[in-house]
């Protein structure tokens, strides 16, 4: 059982959810930490913010950035990492990357990939080969042993 004071509060455990969870704030570190701590903050460009809107900005992003080098809310999203990487949830990201137009490059690297995942081209690989060793040479090698 794990100790109380490993435990997350409640708002810690949003924060990790929202942050890598796999959501509309995956990543975020600064919006997750504003939703999960309900703090009152129009979501615009940070240009436009006013200047005691950006001091409470900054105020916000130094302890989010605490909050994500935290060892406990590290180990968190790390299990929800894990979670998120499973097979299915791969092959469905690769298959959005491959149907989008807007990326060509992105999307012929998935094509590339996926075709590779199920084996529909093979690579091919030049090998170096080295010179047939015939039985002579071994012979001629046993011949000199004698001579010694």
């Amino acid at each position: 059982m794990a100790k109380k004071k490993d435990k997350l509060s409640l708002r810690q455990g949003m924060f990790c959810r929202l942050y890598a969870g796999g959501g509309e704030f995956f990543g975020k570190q600064v919006w997750s930490y504003i939703i999960a701590y309900k703090i009152n903050i129009p979501i615009v460009d940070y240009k436009l913010l006013t200047p005691e809107q950006k001091v409470k900005y900054d105020v916000i992003s130094a302890n989010a950035s605490a909050l994500v080098r935290n060892c406990k809310i590290k180990n968190r999203c790390e299990k929800l990492l894990d979670n998120l990487l499973k097979n299915e949830i791969v092959d469905r990201e690769l298959v959005k990357v491959v149907m989008q137009s807007n990326d060509l490059s992105a999307k012929v690297q998935a094509i590339r990939e996926y075709n590779k995942l199920k084996s529909r081209i093979t690579e091919n690989i030049n090998v170096k080969q080295l010179p047939a060793v015939t039985l002579e040479v071994f012979k001629r090698y046993d011949d000199s042993k004698k001579l010694v």
